[in-house]
Protein backbone atom coordinates (compact mmCIF):
# COMPACT_ATOMS: atom_id res chain seq x y z
CA UNK A 1 0.00 0.00 0.00
CA UNK A 2 2.73 2.38 0.92
CA UNK A 3 5.02 1.42 -1.95
CA UNK A 4 1.89 2.24 -4.16
CA UNK A 5 0.48 5.30 -2.82
CA UNK A 6 0.92 8.75 -4.74
CA UNK A 7 4.44 10.32 -3.53
CA UNK A 8 2.66 13.27 -2.41
CA UNK A 9 0.38 11.82 -0.05
CA UNK A 10 0.39 11.34 3.57
CA UNK A 11 0.82 7.18 3.14
CA UNK A 12 3.90 7.77 1.13
CA UNK A 13 5.87 8.98 4.48
CA UNK A 14 4.99 6.24 6.31
CA UNK A 15 8.18 3.99 6.72
CA UNK A 16 7.11 0.16 7.32
CA UNK A 17 9.19 -1.76 9.41
CA UNK A 18 8.86 -5.93 8.62
CA UNK A 19 8.02 -7.85 11.57
CA UNK A 20 11.07 -9.70 12.78
CA UNK A 21 9.96 -12.41 14.42
CA UNK A 22 7.50 -13.37 11.99
CA UNK A 23 10.37 -13.38 9.09
CA UNK A 24 11.90 -15.68 10.52
CA UNK A 25 9.59 -17.91 11.50
CA UNK A 26 8.75 -18.06 7.34
CA UNK A 27 13.10 -17.99 7.39
CA UNK A 28 13.06 -21.65 9.27
CA UNK A 29 10.31 -22.87 7.03
CA UNK A 30 12.26 -21.93 3.97
CA UNK A 31 14.98 -24.02 6.09
CA UNK A 32 13.12 -27.02 6.95
CA UNK A 33 11.51 -26.78 2.66
CA UNK A 34 14.98 -26.77 0.83
CA UNK A 35 16.13 -29.60 3.46
CA UNK A 36 13.25 -32.02 2.99
CA UNK A 37 14.59 -35.57 2.36
CA UNK A 38 18.39 -34.81 3.49
CA UNK A 39 17.70 -36.72 7.04
CA UNK A 40 16.91 -33.43 8.90
CA UNK A 41 13.71 -35.00 10.14
CA UNK A 42 15.10 -37.89 11.22
CA UNK A 43 17.98 -36.44 13.08
CA UNK A 44 15.77 -34.05 14.99
CA UNK A 45 13.00 -37.09 15.82
CA UNK A 46 16.14 -38.43 18.16
CA UNK A 47 15.91 -35.51 20.45
CA UNK A 48 12.03 -34.45 19.68
CA UNK A 49 8.67 -35.94 19.52
CA UNK A 50 8.16 -37.38 15.82
CA UNK A 51 5.00 -35.49 15.70
CA UNK A 52 6.65 -32.13 16.97
CA UNK A 53 9.39 -32.20 14.38
CA UNK A 54 6.99 -31.08 11.07
CA UNK A 55 5.99 -28.05 13.21
CA UNK A 56 9.73 -26.74 13.82
CA UNK A 57 10.27 -27.49 9.87
CA UNK A 58 7.80 -25.19 8.93
CA UNK A 59 8.36 -22.51 11.60
CA UNK A 60 5.45 -22.31 13.78
CA UNK A 61 7.05 -23.68 16.88
CA UNK A 62 9.83 -21.19 16.63
CA UNK A 63 11.56 -21.59 20.14
CA UNK A 64 11.86 -25.28 19.51
CA UNK A 65 12.38 -24.83 16.01
CA UNK A 66 15.43 -22.66 17.10
CA UNK A 67 16.83 -24.93 19.95
CA UNK A 68 17.13 -28.00 17.45
CA UNK A 69 18.34 -26.35 14.46
CA UNK A 70 21.47 -24.93 17.48
CA UNK A 71 21.57 -28.10 18.75
CA UNK A 72 22.63 -30.14 14.87
CA UNK A 73 24.50 -26.64 14.22
CA UNK A 74 26.61 -27.50 17.15
CA UNK A 75 26.94 -30.85 16.56
CA UNK A 76 28.66 -30.54 12.93
CA UNK A 77 31.13 -27.47 14.30
CA UNK A 78 32.33 -30.48 16.19
CA UNK A 79 32.68 -33.48 13.53
CA UNK A 80 34.14 -29.80 11.22
CA UNK A 81 36.55 -28.68 14.18
CA UNK A 82 37.80 -32.55 14.83
CA UNK A 83 38.58 -32.56 11.29
CA UNK A 84 40.78 -29.58 11.21
CA UNK A 85 43.24 -30.78 13.73
CA UNK A 86 44.05 -28.10 15.69
CA UNK A 87 46.53 -28.15 17.97
CA UNK A 88 46.42 -28.22 21.35
CA UNK A 89 48.79 -25.82 22.45
CA UNK A 90 46.52 -22.79 20.57
CA UNK A 91 43.33 -23.97 22.32
CA UNK A 92 45.30 -24.59 25.31
CA UNK A 93 46.70 -20.84 25.30
CA UNK A 94 43.18 -19.40 23.79
CA UNK A 95 41.06 -20.99 27.00
CA UNK A 96 43.96 -19.45 29.03
CA UNK A 97 43.23 -15.45 27.69
CA UNK A 98 39.35 -16.56 28.14
CA UNK A 99 39.89 -17.59 31.78
CA UNK A 100 41.71 -14.67 32.74
CA UNK A 101 39.51 -12.68 31.63
CA UNK A 102 42.75 -11.19 29.00
CA UNK A 103 40.12 -11.75 25.79
CA UNK A 104 37.24 -9.38 26.34
CA UNK A 105 34.02 -9.99 24.54
CA UNK A 106 34.81 -7.55 21.36
CA UNK A 107 37.62 -9.60 21.03
CA UNK A 108 36.43 -12.94 20.00
CA UNK A 109 33.19 -11.22 18.62
CA UNK A 110 35.47 -9.38 15.87
CA UNK A 111 38.07 -12.06 15.71
CA UNK A 112 41.31 -9.85 16.96
CA UNK A 113 43.88 -11.50 18.07
CA UNK A 114 44.57 -15.23 18.21
CA UNK A 115 41.10 -16.19 18.11
CA UNK A 116 41.26 -14.85 14.20
CA UNK A 117 42.90 -18.37 13.53
CA UNK A 118 39.61 -20.56 13.99
CA UNK A 119 36.54 -18.26 11.84
CA UNK A 120 39.48 -17.99 9.08
CA UNK A 121 40.43 -22.11 9.49
CA UNK A 122 37.30 -23.11 9.61
CA UNK A 123 35.51 -21.03 6.74
CA UNK A 124 38.47 -22.65 4.54
CA UNK A 125 37.27 -26.18 5.67
CA UNK A 126 33.28 -25.47 4.94
CA UNK A 127 34.41 -24.29 1.25
CA UNK A 128 36.85 -27.86 1.09
CA UNK A 129 33.49 -29.96 2.56
CA UNK A 130 31.36 -28.27 -0.28
CA UNK A 131 34.04 -30.15 -2.83
CA UNK A 132 33.61 -33.15 -1.65
CA UNK A 133 29.47 -33.93 -3.96
CA UNK A 134 26.53 -32.37 -3.86
CA UNK A 135 25.28 -33.99 -0.39
CA UNK A 136 28.06 -32.17 1.31
CA UNK A 137 27.20 -29.00 -0.23
CA UNK A 138 24.24 -29.44 1.25
CA UNK A 139 24.22 -29.49 4.90
CA UNK A 140 27.20 -26.79 4.33
CA UNK A 141 24.21 -24.62 2.96
CA UNK A 142 22.05 -26.04 6.07
CA UNK A 143 24.98 -24.89 8.35
CA UNK A 144 25.13 -21.71 6.89
CA UNK A 145 21.23 -21.03 6.60
CA UNK A 146 21.26 -21.95 10.58
CA UNK A 147 23.68 -18.90 11.26
CA UNK A 148 22.04 -16.47 9.29
CA UNK A 149 19.10 -17.39 11.72
CA UNK A 150 21.38 -17.26 14.71
CA UNK A 151 23.27 -14.03 13.54
CA UNK A 152 19.32 -12.19 12.62
CA UNK A 153 18.25 -13.27 16.50
CA UNK A 154 21.83 -12.00 17.56
CA UNK A 155 21.25 -8.67 16.12
CA UNK A 156 17.83 -8.36 17.03
CA UNK A 157 18.64 -8.94 21.41
CA UNK A 158 21.93 -6.48 20.68
CA UNK A 159 20.28 -4.12 18.80
CA UNK A 160 23.09 -4.07 15.75
CA UNK A 161 21.29 -2.15 12.95
CA UNK A 162 23.86 -3.15 10.66
CA UNK A 163 24.15 -6.77 11.28
CA UNK A 164 20.36 -6.99 11.63
CA UNK A 165 19.55 -5.62 7.82
CA UNK A 166 22.78 -7.92 6.57
CA UNK A 167 20.98 -10.94 8.07
CA UNK A 168 18.08 -9.96 5.87
CA UNK A 169 19.68 -9.77 3.32
CA UNK A 170 21.57 -12.53 3.40
CA UNK A 171 17.48 -14.64 4.07
CA UNK A 172 16.84 -12.93 0.31
CA UNK A 173 17.65 -16.03 -2.03
CA UNK A 174 16.32 -19.03 0.60
CA UNK A 175 13.08 -17.13 0.58
CA UNK A 176 13.09 -16.95 -3.46
CA UNK A 177 14.10 -20.68 -3.52
CA UNK A 178 11.58 -22.34 -1.02
CA UNK A 179 8.45 -20.41 -2.56
CA UNK A 180 8.13 -17.81 0.03
CA UNK A 181 7.48 -14.84 -2.57
CA UNK A 182 5.43 -12.44 -0.65
CA UNK A 183 8.23 -12.60 2.28
CA UNK A 184 10.87 -12.35 -0.68
CA UNK A 185 9.03 -9.10 -1.68
CA UNK A 186 8.47 -7.57 1.22
CA UNK A 187 12.29 -8.24 2.55
CA UNK A 188 13.37 -6.76 -0.59
CA UNK A 189 11.22 -3.32 -0.17
CA UNK A 190 11.83 -3.44 3.51
CA UNK A 191 15.48 -3.50 2.90
CA UNK A 192 15.55 -0.52 0.43
CA UNK A 193 13.22 1.48 2.98
CA UNK A 194 15.61 0.89 5.78
CA UNK A 195 19.03 1.78 3.27
CA UNK A 196 17.22 5.60 2.30
CA UNK A 197 15.70 5.60 6.03
CA UNK A 198 18.81 8.29 6.41
CA UNK A 199 17.68 10.60 4.06
CA UNK A 200 14.21 10.95 5.09
CA UNK A 201 14.34 10.74 9.14
CA UNK A 202 15.81 13.20 11.23
CA UNK A 203 19.55 12.87 11.67
CA UNK A 204 19.14 12.21 15.76
CA UNK A 205 15.91 9.92 15.49
CA UNK A 206 18.17 8.37 12.63
CA UNK A 207 21.16 7.53 15.07
CA UNK A 208 19.09 6.63 18.27
CA UNK A 209 17.13 4.30 16.04
CA UNK A 210 20.30 2.84 13.87
CA UNK A 211 21.87 2.27 17.38
CA UNK A 212 19.23 -0.10 19.41
CA UNK A 213 16.29 1.90 19.07
CA UNK A 214 15.14 -0.09 15.98
CA UNK A 215 14.59 -3.10 18.07
CA UNK A 216 12.31 -3.25 21.63
CA UNK A 217 13.86 -3.47 25.09
CA UNK A 218 11.88 -4.07 28.26
CA UNK A 219 14.59 -4.32 30.53
CA UNK A 220 18.46 -2.60 30.51
CA UNK A 221 19.57 -5.68 30.65
CA UNK A 222 22.64 -7.41 28.24
CA UNK A 223 21.16 -9.09 25.47
CA UNK A 224 17.43 -8.28 25.98
CA UNK A 225 16.20 -6.84 22.63
CA UNK A 226 12.97 -8.22 21.26
CA UNK A 227 11.07 -7.97 18.16
CA UNK A 228 7.96 -5.49 17.87
CA UNK A 229 5.50 -8.09 16.33
CA UNK A 230 6.90 -10.40 18.96
CA UNK A 231 6.14 -7.55 21.73
CA UNK A 232 2.67 -7.15 20.16
CA UNK A 233 1.68 -10.57 20.64
CA UNK A 234 3.10 -10.88 23.63
CA UNK A 235 1.34 -8.13 25.03
CA UNK A 236 -1.84 -6.30 23.04
CA UNK A 237 -3.09 -9.84 21.27
CA UNK A 238 -2.14 -11.81 24.44
CA UNK A 239 -5.03 -9.26 26.54
CA UNK A 240 -7.19 -9.65 24.04
CA UNK A 241 -7.62 -13.58 23.21
CA UNK A 242 -7.17 -14.88 26.94
CA UNK A 243 -9.29 -14.94 29.66
CA UNK A 244 -11.37 -11.82 29.81
CA UNK A 245 -10.12 -10.29 26.29
CA UNK A 246 -11.94 -9.00 23.59
CA UNK A 247 -12.20 -12.56 21.53
CA UNK A 248 -11.55 -14.99 24.83
CA UNK A 249 -14.72 -16.81 25.85
CA UNK A 250 -17.44 -15.12 23.67
CA UNK A 251 -16.80 -18.23 20.91
CA UNK A 252 -16.57 -15.17 18.15
CA UNK A 253 -14.14 -14.78 15.33
CA UNK A 254 -12.49 -11.78 13.92
CA UNK A 255 -15.35 -11.88 11.44
CA UNK A 256 -18.72 -12.29 13.79
CA UNK A 257 -17.34 -9.27 15.14
CA UNK A 258 -16.60 -7.37 12.05
CA UNK A 259 -20.37 -8.59 11.14
CA UNK A 260 -21.56 -7.20 14.71
CA UNK A 261 -20.09 -3.53 14.41
CA UNK A 262 -21.05 -3.58 10.62
CA UNK A 263 -24.89 -3.97 11.77
CA UNK A 264 -24.21 -1.25 14.43
CA UNK A 265 -26.42 1.90 13.41
CA UNK A 266 -24.49 5.14 13.16
CA UNK A 267 -20.91 3.22 13.42
CA UNK A 268 -19.39 6.07 11.34
CA UNK A 269 -20.63 8.63 14.08
CA UNK A 270 -19.17 6.64 17.03
CA UNK A 271 -16.03 6.33 15.26
CA UNK A 272 -15.55 9.85 14.62
CA UNK A 273 -16.48 10.65 18.40
CA UNK A 274 -12.99 8.64 19.28
CA UNK A 275 -11.48 10.56 16.47
CA UNK A 276 -12.29 14.49 17.79
CA UNK A 277 -10.19 16.41 19.16
CA UNK A 278 -11.19 17.25 22.57
CA UNK A 279 -14.14 15.36 22.69
CA UNK A 280 -16.41 15.64 26.07
CA UNK A 281 -15.78 12.44 28.27
CA UNK A 282 -19.73 11.80 28.45
CA UNK A 283 -19.82 11.63 24.58
CA UNK A 284 -17.45 8.72 24.63
CA UNK A 285 -18.86 7.26 27.45
CA UNK A 286 -22.26 6.56 25.33
CA UNK A 287 -20.22 5.74 21.98
CA UNK A 288 -18.48 3.09 23.70
CA UNK A 289 -21.11 1.78 25.86
CA UNK A 290 -23.28 1.10 22.47
CA UNK A 291 -20.56 -0.39 21.07
CA UNK A 292 -20.18 -2.58 24.13
CA UNK A 293 -23.72 -3.44 23.86
CA UNK A 294 -23.89 -4.62 20.31
CA UNK A 295 -20.54 -6.91 20.84
CA UNK A 296 -22.55 -8.49 23.81
CA UNK A 297 -25.99 -8.94 21.86
CA UNK A 298 -27.90 -6.92 24.16
CA UNK A 299 -31.25 -5.99 23.70
CA UNK A 300 -32.23 -3.17 21.22
CA UNK A 301 -34.10 -1.27 24.33
CA UNK A 302 -31.04 -1.95 27.07
CA UNK A 303 -28.85 0.78 27.34
CA UNK A 304 -27.41 0.19 30.33
CA UNK A 305 -24.39 -1.73 30.56
CA UNK A 306 -24.50 -2.50 34.51
CA UNK A 307 -28.17 -3.97 33.77
CA UNK A 308 -26.98 -6.12 31.00
CA UNK A 309 -24.04 -7.74 33.59
CA UNK A 310 -26.67 -8.17 36.11
CA UNK A 311 -29.21 -9.73 33.51
CA UNK A 312 -26.39 -12.23 32.01
CA UNK A 313 -25.08 -13.16 35.31
CA UNK A 314 -28.64 -14.13 36.39
CA UNK A 315 -29.15 -16.25 33.26
CA UNK A 316 -25.98 -17.78 33.56
CA UNK A 317 -26.21 -19.19 37.28
CA UNK A 318 -29.93 -20.78 36.27
CA UNK A 319 -27.40 -23.33 34.18
CA UNK A 320 -26.13 -24.42 38.10
CA UNK A 321 -22.50 -23.98 36.55
CA UNK A 322 -20.14 -21.94 37.77
CA UNK A 323 -19.96 -19.13 36.58
CA UNK A 324 -17.19 -16.95 34.68
CA UNK A 325 -17.47 -13.65 35.67
CA UNK A 326 -14.38 -12.80 32.44
CA UNK A 327 -17.46 -13.98 30.00
CA UNK A 328 -19.66 -11.40 31.18
CA UNK A 329 -19.56 -7.66 30.12
CA UNK A 330 -17.58 -4.91 32.31
CA UNK A 331 -18.77 -2.88 34.59
CA UNK A 332 -19.23 0.85 33.69
CA UNK A 333 -16.63 2.22 35.44
CA UNK A 334 -14.53 -0.44 34.06
CA UNK A 335 -15.84 0.55 30.96
CA UNK A 336 -15.07 4.06 31.14
CA UNK A 337 -11.50 3.35 31.85
CA UNK A 338 -11.29 1.53 28.92
CA UNK A 339 -12.50 4.05 26.40
CA UNK A 340 -10.85 6.34 27.96
CA UNK A 341 -7.18 4.23 26.72
CA UNK A 342 -9.13 3.64 23.32
CA UNK A 343 -9.69 7.56 23.01
CA UNK A 344 -6.00 8.21 24.36
CA UNK A 345 -4.73 5.48 21.95
CA UNK A 346 -6.38 7.02 18.90
CA UNK A 347 -5.50 10.40 19.66
CA UNK A 348 -2.16 9.45 20.21
CA UNK A 349 -1.81 8.20 16.34
CA UNK A 350 -3.50 11.18 14.94
CA UNK A 351 -0.50 13.47 16.30
CA UNK A 352 -2.19 15.21 19.55
CA UNK A 353 -0.23 14.74 22.86
CA UNK A 354 -2.25 13.96 25.58
CA UNK A 355 -1.45 13.28 29.06
CA UNK A 356 -1.94 9.34 29.88
CA UNK A 357 -2.60 9.56 33.46
CA UNK A 358 -5.60 11.65 32.44
CA UNK A 359 -6.83 8.75 30.36
CA UNK A 360 -6.99 5.53 31.69
CA UNK A 361 -3.54 5.04 32.51
CA UNK A 362 -1.60 5.54 36.33
CA UNK A 363 2.45 5.66 36.70
CA UNK A 364 3.55 2.94 38.98
CA UNK A 365 7.23 2.54 39.45
CA UNK A 366 8.12 4.57 36.78
CA UNK A 367 5.90 2.05 34.85
CA UNK A 368 2.31 3.16 32.92
CA UNK A 369 -0.36 0.68 34.10
CA UNK A 370 -3.81 0.52 33.01
CA UNK A 371 -6.21 1.69 35.77
CA UNK A 372 -8.93 -1.06 35.37
CA UNK A 373 -11.85 0.61 37.71
CA UNK A 374 -11.98 3.37 40.07
CA UNK A 375 -14.47 1.52 42.22
CA UNK A 376 -13.78 -0.85 45.50
CA UNK A 377 -14.03 -4.96 44.29
CA UNK A 378 -17.73 -5.08 46.31
CA UNK A 379 -19.41 -2.29 48.93
CA UNK A 380 -18.16 -1.75 52.19
CA UNK A 381 -20.74 -3.10 53.51
CA UNK A 382 -20.18 -7.10 51.86
CA UNK A 383 -16.42 -6.59 52.71
CA UNK A 384 -17.05 -5.87 55.93
CA UNK A 385 -19.31 -9.23 56.39
CA UNK A 386 -16.10 -11.36 55.74
CA UNK A 387 -13.37 -11.03 58.52
CA UNK A 388 -11.43 -13.66 60.87
CA UNK A 389 -10.76 -14.28 64.67
CA UNK A 390 -7.22 -15.68 63.98
CA UNK A 391 -5.76 -15.28 67.59
CA UNK A 392 -2.11 -15.13 66.75
CA UNK A 393 -0.31 -13.12 63.41
CA UNK A 394 -2.93 -14.06 60.59
CA UNK A 395 -1.16 -16.32 58.81
CA UNK A 396 -1.70 -18.73 56.20
CA UNK A 397 -4.97 -20.35 57.59
CA UNK A 398 -6.83 -16.41 57.73
CA UNK A 399 -10.02 -16.46 56.32
CA UNK A 400 -9.60 -12.60 54.66
CA UNK A 401 -6.04 -13.82 53.35
CA UNK A 402 -7.84 -16.78 51.69
CA UNK A 403 -10.28 -14.30 50.45
CA UNK A 404 -7.66 -11.90 48.97
CA UNK A 405 -8.65 -9.11 51.19
CA UNK A 406 -6.59 -7.77 54.32
CA UNK A 407 -7.77 -7.68 57.29
CA UNK A 408 -10.21 -5.03 58.50
CA UNK A 409 -11.34 -3.11 61.90
CA UNK A 410 -14.10 -5.95 61.44
CA UNK A 411 -11.95 -9.03 62.49
CA UNK A 412 -12.32 -10.44 65.97
CA UNK A 413 -8.85 -10.57 67.30
CA UNK A 414 -6.22 -8.03 65.31
CA UNK A 415 -9.03 -5.57 63.82
CA UNK A 416 -6.74 -4.93 61.01
CA UNK A 417 -4.09 -3.55 63.07
CA UNK A 418 -1.63 -6.10 64.69
CA UNK A 419 -1.05 -8.50 62.10
CA UNK A 420 1.13 -9.78 59.16
CA UNK A 421 -2.04 -9.34 56.84
CA UNK A 422 -3.04 -5.86 57.97
CA UNK A 423 -2.67 -2.53 55.59
CA UNK A 424 0.80 -0.62 56.37
CA UNK A 425 -0.29 1.89 59.15
CA UNK A 426 2.29 4.43 59.28
CA UNK A 427 3.08 4.06 62.89
CA UNK A 428 4.23 0.12 61.73
CA UNK A 429 6.72 1.56 59.01
CA UNK A 430 10.59 2.78 59.32
CA UNK A 431 11.10 6.10 57.47
CA UNK A 432 12.98 3.62 54.48
CA UNK A 433 9.05 2.46 53.96
CA UNK A 434 9.48 -1.06 55.22
CA UNK A 435 8.19 -2.37 58.49
CA UNK A 436 9.80 -2.47 62.05
CA UNK A 437 11.96 -5.61 62.32
CA UNK A 438 10.23 -5.99 65.88
CA UNK A 439 7.00 -6.10 65.21
CA UNK A 440 7.47 -8.47 61.83
CA UNK A 441 9.32 -11.09 64.44
CA UNK A 442 6.76 -10.45 66.77
CA UNK A 443 4.29 -11.45 64.29
CA UNK A 444 5.90 -14.16 62.75
CA UNK A 445 6.58 -15.77 66.12
CA UNK A 446 3.32 -15.86 67.03
CA UNK A 447 2.38 -17.37 63.43
CA UNK A 448 5.06 -19.68 63.90
CA UNK A 449 3.46 -20.91 67.80
CA UNK A 450 -0.13 -21.03 66.36
CA UNK A 451 0.67 -23.64 63.31
CA UNK A 452 3.05 -25.77 65.67
CA UNK A 453 -0.18 -25.82 68.42
CA UNK A 454 -2.50 -26.70 65.18
CA UNK A 455 -0.40 -29.45 64.27
CA UNK A 456 0.53 -31.09 67.66
CA UNK A 457 -3.39 -31.11 67.76
CA UNK A 458 -3.87 -33.14 64.92
CA UNK A 459 -0.87 -35.39 65.90
CA UNK A 460 -2.60 -36.12 69.39
CA UNK A 461 -6.16 -36.62 68.08
CA UNK A 462 -4.37 -39.19 65.80
CA UNK A 463 -3.10 -40.94 68.53
CA UNK A 464 -6.09 -40.98 70.39
CA UNK A 465 -7.76 -42.72 67.44
CA UNK A 466 -4.97 -45.36 67.57
CA UNK A 467 -5.20 -46.16 70.91
CA UNK A 468 -9.10 -46.25 70.68
CA UNK A 469 -8.67 -48.79 68.00
CA UNK A 470 -6.39 -50.79 69.57
CA UNK A 471 -8.89 -51.08 72.83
Amino acid sequence: MVAASDPNSELSKVVVKLGGFHMLMSFLGSIGYIMDGSGLTEALGKIYATNSVDKMLNGHAYSRSIRGHTLLRLALSMIIFEDMKIEDSMLDELVEQITCRDVSYEDVEGCVGNSNLFPSGFCNKLDELKARGPTAQLWVQYFEMVSIALDFVRAERLGLYKEHLHAVRKMLPYFHASGHFLYAKSAHLYLQDMIKLEDTMDGQTFENFKNGFFTVKRTEKFNSGTWTDMVIEQSLMKSMKTEGGVSRGRKKEKKTFVKTLEKLPNLDQIAAAFEEENCPVQSLFENGVRTLLAIYNAPKSEDCIDRLRYAQFIKLTKLNKPVQLSNLPPTSAAAHQHFNRVYYQVQTWLGHDLEPQNWGWIMRDEFLEPVMTMNPPAPEELLNTIFCNCKNGCGSRCGCRKAGLQCSLACGQCNGQACLNASPYQSDINEDGTFDPEILEELETNVVEEENTEEFEILQRLEDDDEEEEN
